[in-house]
Parts: structure tokens; C-alpha cells; sequence
């Protein structure tokens, strides 16, 4: 199945493959205006005698639209683009020489040249001459004329509408305390005499969001301290959270034009659900986003357990230590702080705070991770405010 793309989203949803209840055969009034949108492309390519066209332009253009089924839908179409299902104005089904369009998408194309560059692309794509994610002969039509053959059809500018509502989504920081020590293990901690009891602190990132008509600012983590007393140190801080200054980026807030990737994110430490914040666009196949948008992506750091030279309860063997972010730019490195103590536990186990200075224990670089979607810019959103009100 391949499909010039309009929109696309990452969240999965339910396919048809049969037509279904207002569906519509070949002969109504958008098939012929497909048709139509065919014939133009192909009589200006032929006029135009670019060498490029001349592959196709010699081909029995009016004995492959006879061949070719068309049938009109109302139901959305999709297809499947590196693992990610992704909305489309029309897709093909090569074995049955068939060719679906969704009504309300193909009707709502800003520009008859938009519709000649996907209905040349379908028919194309039914001959095995092109296929979803390259547009060797639509899209130098297109070109033609300034437009994209990717998700930004519409917008010759490079420049897509801002949703009407959005989501800014912060990110915080929460630094976890972890505990070194000769009777540490990853699931407790003994009081021994003589252990040199100190502490390991890493930040980890979690985002919080605030949109017209939702929120959850009430979940972010201020902090938490351990349960109780540590071998005689009471008050033990466990996680310390910064407070939320300025968004990171901004979403739609509910699916609309483009922006149809769900974006789920991790409000706090003590919340491992995952939420819906928004949703962004997608770049087209050459990874390029609209000129008013931004790239975003999530990146991963996978910090190692840390076992020298002391044990700890820094223990990532089952990557529950792992930290993911979703940022505009690369981050700086993942690091382990260590906090050791020169002042060994009485006789009882009691020990005493550490007093010497931090020090770096590991340094894990982040790597970058997929999807890249398109977010709007902060810059965008002070300004989108305005607007909203």
C-alpha cells in the first residue's frame, strides 16, 4: 500500500480494508475530477518538454485510467511508515489496480496542482514507478509550481497554520540521591560498623503541561525524603525537584492540520503513566520541518550500575534508571554525582553526613532516539498566547 502523504500520526489506529457505509465507486463526481487532475498533469508534462518527464509522458496515459479503479471514501485512510501509521488523502493497492481517496481530504487541497501531483503519484505508484516516500516524477512536478510532495502540500511557504489551541510543555528537573556503602545492596541497607556511608545524586527530566482548557501542573514532584532514618541520619532527602520555568516547546492540543503525532510524556517521578500532552507534526521524507516549526526528538541515556568503589543502590540492570528526555537540541551528558564519606560508622552502625566535596563518578552521553516530529518553537508561544486570549 503506498500513499502520498497529507498528515501523519504516530498513535495507532484502527484500519479498514473494506469500503464501508457512504463509499463510492468510480463514477461519481471526484473520481472523474481525479481523472481530470491526471490528464492536466500529463498534457503539462508532455508540453513542457522537460527531459525529465519523458520516461512517462509516452505511456498510454487514457488505457491506464481505464484500468484503474477509483472508489471515494469518507472513512480516513492510513498507512504504515517506519512502524508509525500514518494519515494520507489516498492510498493504492497495487494487486487490485484500485485507488482510494478520502472525500473531505481531496476536496479541502488548497490547490488543483496539489490535487495533479497525487493523483499523478497514486497512478504512478499502481505502475511500480514511484512509491510512498518517493515522488521521483510528482514530485518534480510539484516542484514545478513551489510546492512540496510531502506533508506540506498546502503550504508553498513552507509555513503550516498554528493550532488554535496549544499546550506548553515545561521541563524539570529532579535530582535522586542514591546511598553507597559497604552494606549496601540494591534493595537495602545494613548499618555496619566501619561502612564509610555516602551518596550518589544524578537529575532526571519530567515535563508538565498547561493548554486552554487542561492541565497537569498539580503533578509535578516538589520532594520526598527516604521513609526513615538512614543508620542514624535523619531527614534524608531522596528527590529534589526544581520548579517549572519556561516551556521547552508547545503542542496542539487536541489533533488538528498536521499536528497529528500524540506525544506522551512522565509528569513526575512518583507517576510512572504516561500522559497525552499533544500533538506535533511530523517532517517530511527529507526530515525537514514546516519554517515556523522546530524539530524535537526523544534521547535516552542509559547510565551504568555503579558498584566501584564502593556498593550502592545505583543499580540499572533492568534499565529502571535509564532517564528519557524530548528536547529541540542535543542535551549534555547523563552524570553520577558521588558524595563520599572519609568518616567510617561507629561501633553501633551509626554513621555520620558526608562532608567531603561532590565529585563526578560517571558521564553517559545521550543518544538520540526516533521519532523526530516537528514542535512549535518557544519563541511561538508567548505571541500564540496573545492570540488565544
Amino acid at each position: 500500500m503506498r500513499a502520498l502523504w497529507m498528515i501523519f500520526a504516530l498513535t495507532i489506529f484502527p484500519s479498514f480494508a473494506h469500503a464501508g457505509p457512504g463509499d463510492t465507486g468510480g463514477g461519481d463526481e471526484l473520481s472523474m475530477e481525479f481523472d481530470a487532475s491526471l490528464r492536466t498533469a500529463v498534457e503539462f508534462m508532455r508540453v513542457s518538454g522537460k527531459s525529465e518527464f519523458a520516461p512517462i509522458v509516452g505511456l498510454d496515459w487514457e488505457k491506464i485510467l481505464k484500468n484503474t479503479r477509483k472508489l471515494t471514501v469518507d472513512r480516513r485512510l492510513f498507512v504504515t511508515r517506519d512502524g508509525a501509521k500514518q494519515e494520507c488523502v489516498a492510498i493504492n493497492h497495487r494487486s487490485k489496480r484500485l485507488i482510494e481517496i478520502n472525500r473531505a481530504r481531496w476536496k479541502n487541497l488548497p490547490s488543483p496542482r496539489l490535487k495533479e501531483g497525487i493523483a499523478l503519484h497514486e497512478v504512478l505508484s499502481l505502475l511500480g514507478l514511484e512509491e510512498t516516500g518517493l515522488y521521483h516524477f510528482s514530485g518534480q512536478y510539484l516542484a514545478l509550481f513551489g510546492h512540496n510532495p510531502d506533508p506540506y502540500l498546502g503550504e508553498p511557504s513552507g509555513i503550516v497554520p498554528l493550532p488554535q489551541k496549544i499546550s506548553r510543555v515545561y521541563p524539570y528537573r529532579c535530582r535522586r540521591r542514591f546511598v553507597e556503602g559497604e552494606g549496601v545492596s540494591p534493595y537495602s541497607i545494613q548499618c555496619v560498623a566501619g561502612q564509610k556511608l555516602g551518596f550518589l545524586s544524578a537529575d532526571y527530566h519530567f515535563y508538565v503541561f498547561s493548554g486552554p482548557t487542561r492541565n497537569n501542573l498539580s503533578e509535578r514532584m516538589r520532594e520526598q525524603n527516604f521513609p526513615g532514618p538512614i543508620c542514624g541520619l535523619e531527614n534524608v532527602n531522596k528527590i529534589y525537584c526544581e520548579n517549572p520555568s519556561e516551556p521547552e516547546f508547545g503542542l496542539a492540543e487536541a489533533m488538528e492540520g498536521v499536528f497529528t503525532v500524540a506525544i506522551t510524556m512522565t509528569s513526575s517521578p512518583s507517576n510512572f503513566a504516561t500522559t497525552t500532552y499533544g500533538y506535533a507534526a511530523m517532517p517530511n521524507s527529507r526530515g525537514e520541518c514546516p519554517r515556523n516549526l522546530v524539530k524535537a526528538r526523544p534521547y535516552l541515556a542509559q547510565p551504568p550500575s555503579v558498584i566501584d568503589p564502593l556498593p550502592s543502590n545505583f543499580i540499572n540492570s533492568n534499565n529502571t534508571l535509564n532517564n528519557t528526555l524530548v528536547t529541540t537540541k542535543a542535551p549534555l551528558p547523563f552524570e553520577i554525582w558521588r558524595q563520599p564519606n572519609s568518616q567510617p560508622c561507629d561501633a553501633n552502625g551509626i554513621c555520620s553526613w558526608p562532608q567531603g566535596e561532590s565529585v563526578l563518578s560517571h558521564s553517559v552521553s545521550y543518544v538520540a532516539m526516533s521519532p523526530v516530529v516537528c514542535v512549535i518553537p518557544r519563541q511561538s508561544l508567548s505571541s500564540a498566547q496573545k492570540e488565544q486570549k
